[in-house]
């Protein structure tokens, strides 16, 4: 090749450099606009201000901020329905099993329409009936349960360690689905899993909710 190729060769060369480097600049700017706005579709879960609560011993205080790098189980529930103390048997368990691994439960109890569901006797007598050992916090005026958007109890919410809700659940609870969320939500740092509680029967999903419907039923 003669000098004067040699020279054309390599100013090629120099040119092309900052665009190759200006190209794969461009692409992890990309991958971390993609990344960010995966992000933001998550909500932030709303705090959980409150003036009465119960089994709050053991935190010096009960927040969602201060339980930031947990995953934190939202359990809305009232007293006198039926199906919210049988539902507290299965969040007993998953309680159990999780929390080792970094799981928090924390009962919002909120008022239906009944008047005597606003007494903290009420509630307090509840929670020793059902052996509730989670933290409860009363929402006597269901501002909480409204910044939720939770129009049905039992209703659960799961936060993940950063404070973004990941999944929320209505009236008929899905446990075995609640129990694969957490298991998600617990061992995406690489931590373990714990054993199953709750193992699918090969029913759908409508024959599932439509047996624990009339399941829930038979207590009234």
């Amino acid at each position: 090749m003669s000098p004067e190729g040699r020279q054309e060769r390599d100013r090629g060369h120099t040119r092309g450099t900052p665009l190759r480097a200006s190209f794969f600049v461009s692409c992890l700017l990309l991958t971390a606009s993609l990344a960010g706005c995966a992000a933001s579709t998550l909500r932030r879960a709303p705090e959980i201000p409150h003036t009465v609560s119960f089994n709050t011993h053991a935190y010096e205080r009960l927040s969602l901020k201060a339980l930031r790098g947990k995953v934190v189980m939202l359990f809305f529930w009232s007293a006198g329905d039926v199906g919210c103390r049988k539902a507290i048997v299965h969040v007993n368990r998953l309680r159990a099993a999780f929390r080792p691994k970094g799981l928090e439960v924390i009962g919002v109890h909120s008022p239906n329409w009944e008047s005597f569901e606003k007494s903290a006797h009420y509630v307090f007598e509840n929670l020793q009936a059902c052996g509730i050992a989670f933290p409860v916090i009363m929402d006597i005026d269901n501002r909480i349960k409204a910044a939720y958007g939770s129009l049905m109890v039992p209703s659960v919410f799961l936060v993940d360690r950063n404070g973004f809700i990941r999944a929320q659940y209505g009236g008929v609870l899905d446990y075995h689905s609640i129990e694969t969320t957490l298991d998600q939500l617990l061992t995406e740092d690489g931590r373990p899993a714990p054993e199953r509680l709750f193992v699918p029967t090969g029913e759908t999903t409508e024959k599932k909710r439509f047996k624990l419907y009339e399941e829930g039923r038979k207590g009234y």
